[in-house]
């Protein structure tokens, strides 16, 4: 009887717990769309900031010792890499928004939470390290100006 009891009691546990990832995978199909739109928001932030660093690499280049020349290089080109990574994880579901009228069609959706959804979390971290690294490049940038004299 005991032995009967705890069977269904694991069968009971087994179904919830299928029940709860049922409804974890519907509530990542409905949110692909937000998702999208916020990775797009904070990719076009970063690459915002990477075009001004840039520049500001270009402006203030002589200004650099050449440690800092190469750190502010590897900074650069690391974000550069990070937003490719994370746009080629998002593309076709930006693609839909674009084309779709802001939706983002079943297929690419499926692709989204069964393909690239173990991705994501990795790329976001990523994604934080490089603006962290780049908002630290454009400190040292900032601070290098045209009343100091070229290191050359």
């Amino acid at each position: 009887m005991v032995v009967d009891g705890l069977g269904a009691a694991t069968a009971v546990g087994k179904a919830a717990s299928i029940s709860i990832k049922l409804f974890q995978v519907v509530y990542e199909f409905k949110a692909v769309g937000q998702q999208t739109r916020d990775l797009l928001e904070s990719t076009q932030h970063v690459s915002s900031i990477l075009e001004s660093a840039q520049t500001m690499q270009q402006q203030k280049s002589p200004f650099l010792s050449s440690e800092e020349r190469r750190w502010v290089d590897i900074v650069l080109v690391d974000t550069k890499r990070c937003l490719e990574s994370v746009a080629a994880l998002i593309e076709p579901a930006r693609v839909d928004l674009q084309t779709r009228n802001g939706y983002v069609g079943l297929m690419n959706r499926g692709f989204f939470v069964f393909r690239d959804s173990s991705k994501v979390a990795p790329n976001i971290a990523r994604l934080g390290l490089a603006h962290q690294s780049l908002s630290a490049v454009m400190s040292v940038l900032c601070s290098k100006g045209a009343s100091l004299q070229p290191t050359g």
